[in-house]
């Protein structure tokens, strides 16, 4: 309700009246707009959204499409990738598989082990053979102060030059 977006959005409302003392237009302007958030944000909450049922046929083709998505993560969270998942896949290329992985890459991966156990397109086991091989690697990837750099070399296990840390990642 309003009361809960207003409590939960009280910031809002000290900043605004905080804005609209200062002298300037912007700032009145900055003023209001924060004082009318929690407001904006409670009316948009009350649309109602339309559940849509999927038929058989967008059911069937979900299904498929992450099937071959789980297959991909399958062929190349293998030993000769280190458990890594290489970052693309390109086919007009000599070399169809790049030989890098990034930190969002690995979150993906373990990610789409789990989701693959819980589509059914694994069992427990494999799922936790998997994910405890995955961990394993990362435990002993380079890190700076505790934190995965972007890239490394899923043969050799280097990070990549320039080596950084991405807070985006």
């Amino acid at each position: 309700d309003l009361k809960s977006y207003i409590t939960f959005m009280r910031s809002n409302i000290i900043f605004g009246f905080l804005f609209l003392f200062l002298k300037g237009i912007q700032y009145k302007i900055l003023g209001i707009l924060w004082l009318i958030g929690p407001v904006v944000c409670w009316y948009i909450s009350l649309e109602e959204k339309k559940k849509q049922e999927l038929d058989i046929d967008e059911k069937q083709e979900l299904i498929d499409i992450g099937k071959k998505t789980w297959e991909f993560f399958n062929n190349n969270i293998i030993k000769e990738n280190n458990y890594l998942i290489p970052d693309n896949y390109q086919e007009n290329r000599k070399i169809k598989l790049v030989e890098n992985t990034s930190s969002t890459n690995i979150g993906l991966e373990l990610l789409s082990i789990i989701s693959a156990f819980d589509l059914g397109y694994i069992e427990i086991d494999t799922a936790k053979e998997l994910l405890e091989k995955v961990i394993n690697i990362v435990k002993i990837l380079s890190k700076w102060n505790g934190h995965l750099y972007n890239w490394y070399n899923i043969k050799t296990l280097e990070p990549l030059n320039p080596k950084f840390v991405s807070t985006v990642d």
